[in-house]
């Protein structure tokens, strides 16, 4: 297979995006007690890697139509892949990732049986649900967290919590990239927050939401369950979200991104230390 139309595959499934998923089970399960090298825990997070990475793969086959305008580089409307494979290799993603479930317990089944069809049904559907569709993401990325407890069958405080961190997070970046989407979702008649409500308004939620994470972020900290190096990263972390804020919506997108990262990394650095 040529090495171009394996990075379009990649880039497709979005596999920095699966790896993060990956670690963000890992952080899950450990924060409950397990051993990252446990063998549950080593199948969930590759199991929600490939689900994350089935729902990216074709949320970009329903949004070919608003790519070619908000995001013509992509691998189908750059024409690097073509919208059958993407289906193809979606499926395979899902089915995989929905297969490794079985050798886990009953709640971890249901969550990815769960997961997959909201994931499908995003994307088939992100561009006309208004704002249940952003609330459909968020729920999805702090699953990951949700995930990755269940795995040994229960969660504890600190797990509701990064999923509620998660959950908050993503819910802010999610309207700022519908903010910067704006030309390519009005083209196809979507009905999302900015295109409803404007802007001005949307951004304001976006704000909103990101302060309820930055305030919730220092809990595990003060309630002495993660140390200060975990504090260090969450702070700058917070400051680069407090900071996006006031960028363009499509800076704003793109440094939120790597404020999320820096939050995992927090509460993986917290969970090892």
């Amino acid at each position: 297979m040529p090495i171009n139309r394996i990075i379009a595959y990649l880039e497709l499934s979005r596999a920095w995006n699966c790896a993060i998923t990956f670690l963000g089970v890992i952080v899950g399960a450990v924060i409950v007690g397990a051993s990252p090298l446990e063998a549950p825990v080593i199948i969930a997070g590759i199991a929600a890697a490939l689900i994350a990475g089935g729902g990216n793969v074709i949320n970009d086959y329903f949004d070919y139509e608003t790519d070619i305008i908000n995001r013509p580089d992509r691998p189908i409307p750059s024409g690097r892949t073509n919208r059958y494979t993407a289906v193809i290799l979606s499926c395979g993603l899902f089915a995989i990732g929905l297969i490794l479930t079985l050798l886990l317990n009953v709640l971890c089944i249901i969550v990815a049986v769960l997961n997959s069809i909201m994931l499908l049904l995003y994307g088939r559907y992100s561009k006309s649900l208004l704002f249940l569709s952003n609330l459909s993401i968020s729920y999805l990325v702090g699953s990951v967290f949700l995930f990755g407890g269940l795995t040994i069958g229960y969660i504890e405080a600190t797990t509701v919590l990064l999923f509620l961190c998660a959950f908050f997070m993503t819910l802010s970046r999610e309207i700022i990239k519908d903010v910067a989407d704006v030309e390519g979702d009005s083209s196809i008649g979507g009905v999302t927050l900015p295109l409803r409500f404007g802007a001005p308004i949307s951004r304001v939620v976006a704000a909103a939401a990101a302060l309820t994470a930055i305030l919730l972020s220092p809990l595990p900290f003060l309630w002495g369950i993660m140390g200060t190096y975990y504090l260090i990263i969450v702070v700058l972390a917070d400051i680069i979200f407090a900071v996006s804020m006031v960028l363009s919506a499509d800076r704003s997108r793109r440094l939120m991104t790597l404020g999320m990262v820096l939050a995992l990394a927090a509460f993986i650095v917290g969970a090892i230390a």
